[in-house]
């Protein structure tokens, strides 16, 4: 799970946000790549905002480009998705 932050390690450029209930869902963008973040409750920003995200390590979850299919082991980040 993220967690938003005034300095985080990324600093993001949200897309959307999906409330849920328990977590919200928040599509970012970090530089050029697209980036999907669950957070406890609801937050503060909205599409367009700038925020900062952070994770715990091991937390993150990469997943093929191409197939979609979940990867064993943390890519070289050239043609992965990543949800956190």
């Amino acid at each position: 799970m993220c967690a938003l932050a005034r300095d985080g390690a990324f600093s993001a450029r949200v897309e959307s946000v999906e409330y849920l209930g328990a977590d919200s869902i928040l599509l970012c963008r970090i530089g050029d790549q697209l980036l999907t973040a669950r957070v406890a409750g609801r937050v503060g920003v909205s599409g367009g905002d700038s925020t900062h995200l952070s994770w715990a390590r091991g937390a993150s979850h990469f997943f093929d480009a191409t197939t979609g299919i979940r990867l064993a082991t943390e890519p070289s980040h050239q043609g992965a998705t990543m949800f956190a």
